[in-house]
């Protein structure tokens, strides 16, 4: 499998994606679905990191993770890797589970973490699966907004990001946010990164220093 380069520094935000090799189920049922969560879980505690969010839909995923320490590789090396051979060993196969190593988008922690939560969470209603957000339960919607238990997932975030006086507020804006149907956060869902000027700047001074090391490709 090729690896893939990754912009990295300390309290980097990413939207993290992975589909399963040509596209095939990664997830046959709710047992496989509680077995990546709990993987998951161990990996945040273990490596320092936060989850804002989740959908967890058949043949892919997506994951909005915090990485205080700047270590997205090693949570997500965790995930994949222990999760691919729980699903080698269950279902008696052989052979890789996804089709390459995860997109990582890095967002800034304004609008486009809005929008990119947005998006994630509203996964189930874009495929057809559901009318609305809340009625898919492997996502982390019901969670978020306080109808469910919130597990390893973290909400300081929340009411940062909308600006409100209270997490009530920043859940009923979160809830219109993503009953919108928003089309401009997938327009640059291949990108390397997304945020305001100021945020840009410094991914390229990032991108700059690491290209010196010769540890990232020039099409960055």
């Amino acid at each position: 499998m090729v690896t893939r380069h990754r912009v990295v520094f300390c309290g980097a935000i990413y939207h993290v994606m992975a589909r399963g090799n040509r596209k095939e189920m990664i997830f046959a049922d709710n047992r496989d679905r509680r077995q990546f969560l709990k993987i998951l879980s161990v990996a945040l505690q273990k490596f320092g990191a936060e989850c804002f969010g989740y959908c967890l839909m058949g043949n892919h995923y997506h994951l909005v993770i915090h990485t205080p320490r700047g270590n997205i590789a090693n949570v997500m090396h965790h995930v994949d890797c222990l999760y691919a051979r729980y699903v080698n060993w269950r279902h008696s196969l052989t052979g890789r589970l996804l089709e390459a190593p995860y997109a990582a988008i890095v967002i800034d922690d304004t609008a486009y973490l809005r929008n990119a939560i947005a998006y994630v969470l509203r996964n189930p209603v874009e495929a057809g699966m559901t009318q609305t957000a809340e009625q898919w339960p492997w996502s982390s919607y019901n969670a978020t907004m306080g109808k469910a238990s919130a597990l390893f997932l973290t909400l300081d975030w929340l009411p940062l990001i909308y600006e409100a006086p209270s997490l009530r507020e920043s859940r009923s804006l979160l809830a219109e946010h993503v009953a919108k149907q928003e089309e401009e956060y997938s327009d640059f869902v291949r990108t390397v990164a997304e945020g305001a000027p100021g945020f840009k700047k410094r991914v390229r001074k990032v991108i700059g220093a690491t290209l010196y090391r010769a540890a990232l490709p020039r099409a960055y």
